[in-house]
């Protein structure tokens, strides 16, 4: 009998031993090989817990779970700009997430600014079309300060203030030439007598003359687009017998004139559109421009403490473009437009207040 109690407490230990070995958790090797209880291998060859087929990189430890990181560039789903596209990383660094990081961004609040890299001084320039890339005041374009002796707007020179009185005449472009930086005019300034000047391009920087402004006698000049910085006239402003101007569109900017506004006796004049910013004025004459028919341009001027005449416009049809004028401080004179409907005509004499004595007769009184 103590033979047999012997044999079953072998047996007992063997089978305790075995269940015991059945229950051992998983084994990894230096492969990072790891094999569960039931035998199955799990390859994490970066230790990092995440298994094989769900790590971006399996032998990158810093790289998880294909789940929190889609493009696996290292930034987590939650704090990427695009997490399906890898080139773009944390917003953390790259606010706008343009791919440019904020260091390198001009603007990393705005998607469409220039970088460092092309734009030395951010201010919207790059660096190959910027004439001095270290100073954010200065590009193409810029406001000018004048008589400082910097080029602010990048055209090759200060704007200047020049003092006196200038003509242009006789197709002179070396007179022409010295207006080019010419933004104020302390006298007055007249181009008159140039058979052969097309345009006044070599006064774009100008803005204001403190005198009179005539433009006469021009021949071939085509229109006044050189103008397009010009706001204010001191004086009057007199536009006069240039055959060949079309318009006054180059006059788009301008808001003030302290004296007479002539507009006379330009044989090609259709309309005055471009005067559609002048708001005051001292007096208003459009006399004779065969060609001119609507005075549309004229919508912002509500007031004139001189006399308002346009007379002997063939083709002129309407004053509408008036129809905002209140009060005219002097007499009105309108007459002798052939193909002017009168009744346009009484419509503004009663909607606005007139000072002087009113002339209006050999328009057309039958209208269309």
């Amino acid at each position: 009998m103590k033979r047999h109690t012997f044999n079953l407490a072998i047996i007992a230990i063997a089978s305790l031993t075995i269940m015991m070995g059945c229950r051992s958790k998983s084994v990894s090797d230096d492969t990072g090989t790891q094999t569960t209880d039931t035998g199955t291998a799990i390859i994490d060859a970066d230790l990092d817990g995440v298994p094989v087929e769900l790590d971006c990189d399996d032998h990158n430890n810093t790289l998880g779970a294909v789940s929190e990181d889609e493009d696996c560039d290292g930034t987590l789903t939650a704090y990427d700009c695009d997490d399906l596209d890898e080139t773009l990383g944390a917003v953390s660094e790259d606010e706008d997430c343009d791919g440019v990081l904020t260091a390198d961004d001009c603007d990393d609040g705005d998607s469409e600014s220039t970088i460092v890299a092309e734009d030395g001084d951010c201010d919207g320039w790059l660096t190959a079309d910027d004439c001095n890339d270290s100073d954010h005041h200065i590009y193409t374009g810029a406001p000018e300060t004048l008589d400082d002796g910097i080029d602010q707007d990048c055209d090759g020179g200060d704007d200047v203030t020049c003092v006196g009185n200038y003509e242009v005449t006789v197709d002179s472009d070396s007179q022409m030439v010295a207006l080019e930086y010419c933004a104020a005019i302390t006298g007055y300034l007249a181009i008159y007598y140039n058979a052969a000047l097309t345009n006044l391009d070599g006064l774009s920087n100008l803005t204001t003359v403190w005198g009179d402004l005539e433009i006469s006698s021009n021949a071939a000049l085509t229109n006044v687009e050189g103008l397009s910085s010009l706001t204010t006239v001191g004086g009057y402003l007199y536009l006069g017998y240039n055959s060949a101007l079309t318009n006054l569109d180059g006059l788009s900017s301008f808001t003030d004139v302290g004296g007479y506004l002539y507009i006379r006796n330009n044989a090609a004049l259709t309309n005055v559109d471009g005067l559609s910013s002048l708001t005051n004025l001292l007096v208003l004459d459009i006399e004779s421009n065969p060609a001119l028919t609507n005075v549309d341009g004229l919508s912002s001027i509500v007031s004139m403490p001189g006399y308002l005449n346009i007379r002997y416009n063939a083709a002129l049809t309407n004053v509408d473009g008036l129809s905002s004028l209140t009060e005219v401080g002097d007499d009105l004179y309108i007459f002798g437009n052939d193909s002017l409907c009168q009744d346009s005509v009484d419509d503004l004499i009663a909607s606005c207040t007139i000072y002087g004595s009113v002339y209006t007769y050999d328009n057309l009184d039958t209208c269309p």
